[in-house]
């Protein structure tokens, strides 16, 4: 759900405070979507956007970094989709076409349990809150302009700049 911030009294979420916030989430764990998407990013640190609720179905949770959260939660959005649709868990190393996904380029998922604990602050505290297994997760993976993924030779430095997580000590996603 987009929501405006210029003015208050716009979001019933924000007005309500954090308990409206997580029980927006919960609301939308429990519909068909299945997890809710947060995302992070407000220009002065490079955006990430997460799911939160993938655990339920014992899935792994999902991250992208790198890309406006609006696009993420859309890339997001479609991959959720997509497995709900064939029935599938979501796995390290599946890579998905952008015809598969209505999207521009196609992805990569990357076991990242790293990530849980650096980036996914809402996905570690509802598992605690609900008493449920501690996530994982999966990164998803774009390419640079000329299709080559950040573990492929030649890749432009800027696509896998900005797709590193806090986490990532050797700055590398290979």
């Amino acid at each position: 759900m987009r929501h405006n911030h210029e003015e208050e009294g716009q979001c019933d979420i924000c007005d309500g405070g954090y308990d409206a916030f997580i029980e927006h989430n919960e609301e939308l764990i429990k519909s068909d979507y299945k997890c809710a998407v947060i995302g992070v990013g407000d220009g002065t640190f490079p955006p990430f956007t997460y799911t939160v609720g993938l655990t339920d179905m014992g899935w792994p949770e999902l991250i992208v970094a790198g890309i406006n959260p609006q696009i993420g939660t859309l890339l997001i959005n479609r991959i959720v989709a997509h497995y709900l649709e064939i029935g599938v868990v979501p796995a390290d190393g599946v890579e998905l076409s952008g015809d598969t996904l209505d999207f521009t380029y196609p992805t990569r998922l990357k076991q990242r349990n790293d990530a849980v604990n650096t980036h996914m602050f809402q996905a570690v505290y509802r598992q605690e809150r609900v008493e449920g297994p501690a996530p994982t997760a999966l990164q998803i993976i774009f390419p640079d302009e000329d299709g080559r993924f950040p573990s492929d030779p030649g890749v432009d430095e800027k696509t896998v700049r900005v797709q590193l997580l806090q986490s990532d000590e050797a700055r590398t996603l290979n």
